[in-house]
């Protein structure tokens, strides 16, 4: 087994047999696929079972007494059974395309070549957006979100994540670097985008490989890109800036805790993390002119130019 699959269920009978048909059909074949249920109450055991049923040697499904512990917890458990050179997540609702391991294990495979297997990389590709018919709402993800792969390279990614698990391979060295998923992670996928970011490589495929299925039901979805705000509302927003700074400062405490367990796993002189550290001191026990520095220092900010100038004068 070169690469693992790893999927957690969850009350996913309307989709997940597309999903694993879908697996089945990639046009790779070194894999094998370990899921664990969180607690169906559906069907969605059935439709495993038969699978396992057919599929006796390339599906391992995990049994366990922790019961319903949620998407981030359950993929933790999987990660821990997952002894594999490479590690790709699917979502029970996604479609892949056929090509979609055997291009992004090919372009994991080249990274190794050039960096050598001792470091941490993260291959990541676009995805389509389509409804719960499948029927296609945009050919891109990031065209759609308004966001781009290139914020994954950049300081933002510590409050906006831009890489869904869906869409992510990582190698061996990645997942033992990452460890276990603390509470305080937002996200399994996101903990490993951090560790990627700032300890190895993340390479993007231009290339749509998943159809990603937006229902009622999705425990993460893809938001559409907002419309920019006019010089009016930024204005406005700035005026309001002391009011606004305690809003700021709140949005940003998830992503500190989130950050703050992930300096834990560092030592104390690593200058890798340094901006993660900084990032840390955006809180109201430092003075608001320093940091307006660190945020400019350390290109915390996000989005277009009025954007960025509401967010200085906010923070």
């Amino acid at each position: 087994m070169e690469t693992a699959i790893l999927l957690s269920t969850f009350n996913g009978e309307l989709f997940l047999a597309e999903q694993l048909h879908s697996i089945f059909d990639q046009t790779y074949t070194s894999w094998k696929l370990i899921i664990r249920d969180d607690g169906s109450t559906d069907n969605t055991l059935s439709i495993i079972n038969n699978y396992c049923e057919d599929y006796t040697d390339r599906i391992v499904l995990i049994k366990d007494e922790y019961g319903n512990v949620g998407a981030k917890k359950s993929y933790d458990l999987l990660l821990l059974k997952a002894d594999a050179e490479y590690i790709a997540f699917a979502d029970q609702d996604d479609v892949w395309k056929p090509e979609k391991l055997s291009i992004v294990v090919e372009e994991m495979k080249r990274l190794e070549n050039e960096f050598g297997k001792n470091m941490p990389i993260m291959v990541h590709h676009d995805l389509e957006i389509a409804n719960e018919k499948l029927e296609m709402q945009a050919n891109s993800f990031y065209h759609y979100t308004g966001l781009s792969p290139s914020f994954a390279q950049k300081n933002v990614i510590l409050w906006r994540n831009v890489i869904p698990g869906c869409a992510m391979l990582i190698n061996k060295i990645l997942a033992k670097q990452a460890g276990t998923i603390p509470d305080e992670a937002v996200m399994h996928d996101y903990w490993l985008v951090l560790f990627a970011r700032f300890t190895g490589k993340i390479v993007f495929v231009p290339k749509a490989l998943t159809i990603y299925r937006q229902h009622g039901k999705n425990s993460l979805g893809a938001e559409k890109k907002a419309i920019h705000k006019s010089w009016r509302e930024i204005i406005g927003s700035i005026r309001n800036s002391g009011k606004n700074s305690a809003a700021f400062l709140k949005k940003f405490r998830v992503y500190q805790d989130q950050a703050s367990a992930f300096v834990e796993r560092f030592s104390e002189n690593d200058n890798r993390i340094s901006a993660v550290r900084e990032f840390l001191l955006l809180n109201s026990k430092t003075s608001r002119l320093k940091r307006k520095w660190l945020v400019l220092k350390n290109h915390f900010l996000i989005g277009n130019f009025n954007e960025k100038m509401e967010q200085l004068f906010c923070c």
